[in-house]
C-alpha cells in the first residue's frame, strides 16, 4: 500500500469539508439550544356539554366554570354549559401525551417554540389531535400562550354539543 501524500489540488477541498463539518456544528447546536429553551407546557383540558335543558339534576357532571360559561355564551347559541369532565396534562417538549376525556381520547404534542404571530416572541406551539370512537375527528395545530385557550367542538343529538377546552395554565 502507498504512503499517503497530498497534493497541493487537495488542500482547498479539505479546507471545504472542515468548513461544512463547521456549520454543520454549529447548525446542531443551535438546534439544541432551541430544544433546550423549551420546557414542559402546563394545560387544563376541559369537556363541555352545551344544551338549552335544565342541567341543575343532571347526574353526568357539574356547571361549568363561570367565566368560561360567560365565554361560550357569547359565541354559541346554548344557555347552559355543563362540566363532563377535567384533567390537569403536563407534556414535555416534543412528546405527545394521551388524555382520555369521557368517551374520547385526546392526542396532545408539545411541538416547541415558534414566534409568535408578530414575530417579536417565542410561543408553544402545540398539535392536538381528537378521537371519537376510534377515529380522528379533528386536528388542530396552533400557538398557546399563558391564559389563551384552544375550542374544538362538535354538534351532539338533541340539537347539544360538545366542547374541548384546553387552556394553557
Amino acid at each position: 500500500m502507498p504512503p499517503l501524500t497530498f497534493t497541493p489540488e487537495m488542500i482547498p477541498m479539505r479546507k471545504f469539508k472542515w468548513l461544512i463539518c463547521c456549520l454543520l456544528l454549529l447548525a446542531g447546536v443551535g438546534a439544541g439550544v432551541a430544544a433546550d429553551k423549551a420546557k414542559p407546557i402546563n394545560l387544563k383540558a376541559t369537556l363541555l356539554w352545551g344544551t338549552n335543558d335544565d342541567i341543575s339534576k343532571n347526574k353526568d357532571g357539574k356547571p361549568a366554570d363561570p367565566e368560561l360559561a360567560k365565554k361560550f355564551k357569547k359565541v354559541f347559541k346554548w344557555k347552559n354549559y355543563l362540566e363532563i369532565d377535567s384533567k390537569a396534562v403536563k407534556v414535555e417538549p416534543f412528546k405527545t401525551k394521551d388524555v382520555q376525556m369521557g368517551k374520547g381520547k385526546l392526542k396532545i404534542r408539545h411541538m416547541g417554540l415558534v414566534k409568535d404571530s408578530k414575530g417579536k416572541k417565542d410561543v408553544y406551539r402545540i398539535e392536538v389531535k381528537l378521537f371519537g370512537e376510534g377515529k380522528q375527528v379533528i386536528n388542530r395545530k396552533q400557538p398557546i400562550s399563558p391564559g389563551e385557550t384552544i375550542t374544538l367542538a362538535g354538534n351532539d343529538k338533541n340539537d347539544t354539543a360538545w366542547f374541548i377546552s384546553i387552556t394553557r395554565k
